[in-house]
């Protein structure tokens, strides 16, 4: 439907919105990708492996080695790591090792692959699979994709509700004036959309020493984890304003119908909230679709339509 002839081509909110919308999802299946591997990873430290070979590197010539003793027990020890109690024996002489540092070979000791503690039926590693840096990653890109959907979603919404763009009543009302219609909705969108380009700035580009400068290098994962959230609710309402928006619009053209996907979302839309008449309270509306939004009802009802074959939604 066009009233009349605006250019001789949409504007990149609707032409692109394929590209757009489509880095997002190859995001998103990025992200799952990598989270699903961290949440299924052994992050203890130190790891202790019960009943397991560790084939050691091949020699290498160690010029200390020649004139410096190792220390007492360095590599080899006291007690066989068979469960755990042996295993938090074998923790503590090794606490009460590092504890005495003045006995001979301890130089050796710092630059040797003190790290390794073999018994014969399993070893210790100490190492940083714990690190947060993955998800931290990822998190961020997520937050980042997935606030593009409300770049785009709020541009769609602008054009919606101004006339000299849509050719349809200001902010999608009648008798405006005294109705005004869907423009705080909007102001709504705009303002999460806002919100999330500061909530979007990398939480794992910052990183601070702690515990005495071991803990030298953090991920900052949970802030990361914790605005992606926050971005992902802010989306889903700046979302919740487009379909209300677009519905809207829609039946301001009729009798005229548009495409079968799209009359089942009307559809699906107007079964929990009701044409604006008239100016309301707009939140409960608001909730409303976003609660249809989360419960994958929308998918739901355009799944049939689509045609193109294995396609995720």
């Amino acid at each position: 439907y066009q009233r009349r002839v605006h250019g001789v081509q949409d504007a990149y909110t609707l032409r692109c919105a394929p590209q757009v919308h489509g880095i997002v999802h190859d995001t998103l299946k990025f992200v799952r990708s990598v989270l699903s591997v961290e949440m299924n990873s052994a992050t203890d430290n130190p790891m202790v492996f019960l009943g397991a070979t560790h084939s050691e590197p091949a020699a290498r010539v160690e010029p200390q080695a020649a004139r410096t003793p190792k220390p007492e027990g360095v590599g080899q020890p006291s007690v066989e790591i068979t469960d755990s109690e042996s295993a938090k024996a074998e923790i503590g002489r090794l606490r009460a090792m590092l504890r005495d540092q003045s006995k001979p070979g301890w130089d050796l000791l710092k630059r040797s692959s003190s790290q390794k503690y073999h018994g014969t039926r399993g070893f210790i590693i100490s190492g940083g699979n714990f690190h947060g840096e993955y998800p931290a990653k990822v998190l961020d890109y997520l937050a980042i994709a997935v606030q593009e959907l409300a770049n785009i979603s709020e541009r769609r919404i602008e054009r919606l509700v101004n006339p000299v763009l849509s050719d349809l009543p200001a902010f999608l009302v009648a008798e405006g004036g005294l109705n005004s219609g869907f423009m705080i909705a909007h102001c709504t969108a705009a303002a999460l959309t806002s919100e999330n380009k500061t909530l979007v700035h990398p939480a794992s580009a910052d990183t601070l020493s702690t515990s005495a400068g071991k803990e030298d290098h953090v991920s900052m994962g949970g802030w990361a984890a914790r605005k992606a959230l926050e971005v992902v609710g802010n989306v889903e309402v700046v979302v919740g304003v487009e379909l209300l928006a677009a519905c809207q619009a829609i039946d301001f053209l009729r009798p005229l119908k548009t495409t079968p996907a799209l009359e089942a979302v009307h559809a699906a839309v107007r079964a929990v909230v009701p044409r604006w008449d008239r100016d309301r309270f707009f939140q409960p509306d608001l909730e409303a679709v976003v609660r249809l939004l989360r419960s994958g009802r929308v998918r739901q009802v355009v799944a049939p339509f689509l045609t193109i074959p294995n396609a995720r939604l």
